[in-house]
Order: structure tokens, then C-alpha cells, then sequence
């Protein structure tokens, strides 16, 4: 991970692919390679590792709620619901994953609310009224 803080993306990904072609079942190896390829939009590449973490990990629920996020920021939102379902029944004893599945669905419902604002100017007018 260190190259990738040293601006080398792409040698750090090339390094967790040689790790992952030592051990197939490291889940936090495949999930830093699915953080790269998400930072260098690789998409596909991305959600492909982050499932795959996912299921090296045995499901464990940071896993999904990171998922999650990826979803929310491509905008796909019903994805991002299904993540964050996986992840409270992953780890429904812990009150952190509750807390962060609630702050994802809150910024994706102000993304949606921004995006609609900006193609409804009937939306725009009512935003300036209440002050948004």
C-alpha cells in the first residue's frame, strides 16, 4: 500500500495481484486492490475484487458497507441497499455498521435531492425558499 501513497497506483495494484497469486484467500489484499482499481475507476475491476473480498472474508459486513459506498457513488442505488442489507445481517451486533449504513443512505438521499434540483427549476425555487 505504500507505493500507492507514493503516487505509483498502478505498482501497488501489480504488487496486490502478486500477492493474490500467492495467496488466492487473502480477503484484505483483494480488498485494497478493489480501493485501487475504484481510485483509478476501473470500475468493473473494482466491484469484481470488492465481491471477492467479500467472499474471502465470510461476508464480513465492512466489506459490504464498502461496497456500499462504491455503489452509491456510481449511483446505484438499489445496489448500495442491497450492500448495506448484507451488512447489518453480517454484523447486526454492532451499532457501527448501523451508524455508517445510515450515513451512506443519508448522503445518497442529499445526491438525489441535488440531482433532481438540477433538472426540475420548480425544485431549484423551492430549494431557495427554504434555504438549501
Amino acid at each position: 500500500f505504500l507505493q500507492a501513497q507514493l503516487g505509483r497506483t498502478t505498482q501497488a495494484i501489480d504488487s496486490f495481484g502478486e500477492a493474490l497469486r500467492l495467496d488466492p484467500s487473502d480477503s484484505n489484499t483483494r480488498f485494497n486492490r478493489a480501493f485501487l482499481f475504484h481510485q483509478e475507476k476501473r470500475i468493473d475491476e473494482a466491484e469484481r475484487e470488492y465481491r471477492a473480498a467479500i467472499q474471502e472474508g465470510n461476508q464480513r459486513g465492512s466489506y459490504w458497507l464498502n461496497l456500499a459506498s462504491f455503489y452509491k457513488r456510481q449511483g446505484r442505488l438499489s445496489d448500495m441497499e442491497e450492500a448495506i442489507t448484507r451488512a447489518i445481517q453480517a454484523n447486526n451486533k454492532r451499532s457501527n455498521v448501523f451508524f455508517d449504513a445510515a450515513q451512506l443512505r443519508q448522503h445518497a438521499g442529499a445526491t438525489q435531492r441535488i440531482v433532481a434540483r438540477r433538472r426540475c427549476p420548480s425544485l431549484q425555487a423551492a430549494a431557495r425558499r427554504s434555504g438549501e
